[in-house]
């Protein structure tokens, strides 16, 4: 797998991991089952493992890379992933509109541009 395949697909699936147990963690507070409560907590600690395997140069060379992603520039391109994965599943699981009005447009704007910079900066 190309470094920026594997990139994106760690990427993506750490953003699912996230928004996922943040919203099971919602759930829960909403009044839903206990099991939210466990499977919330559980789903963030996966996140937290996942979203860092492109710093380990074990795995940053089984997918392709050259050499581990920063802490700094693999999270600055992570939010702009965050982002886009949270307002998808705003979108189909919570039934939430995406950004409302230009100054929610205008800042999902900038934190695409963060995310695209920051991976501009970490390329060079």
């Amino acid at each position: 797998m190309p470094s920026i395949a594997g990139s994106v697909v760690i990427l993506v699936g750490a953003g699912v991991l996230e928004v996922f147990g943040d919203a099971f963690i919602r759930w829960r507070l909403a009044g839903s089952s206990r099991f939210w409560a466990l499977l919330g907590p559980g789903l963030l600690v996966a996140y937290g493992f996942f979203v860092n395997l492109p710093s380990s140069e074990t795995v940053a060379h089984r997918i392709g890379m050259a050499a581990p992603v920063r802490f700094g520039d693999l999270l600055g391109v992570y939010v702009a992933v965050f982002f886009f994965v949270s307002q998808v599943a705003g979108w189909c699981c919570l039934n939430e509109s995406g950004p409302q009005g230009w100054c929610q447009w205008a800042g999902a704007a900038l934190i695409v541009f963060g995310g695209a910079l920051f991976q501009i900066g970490s390329s060079n």
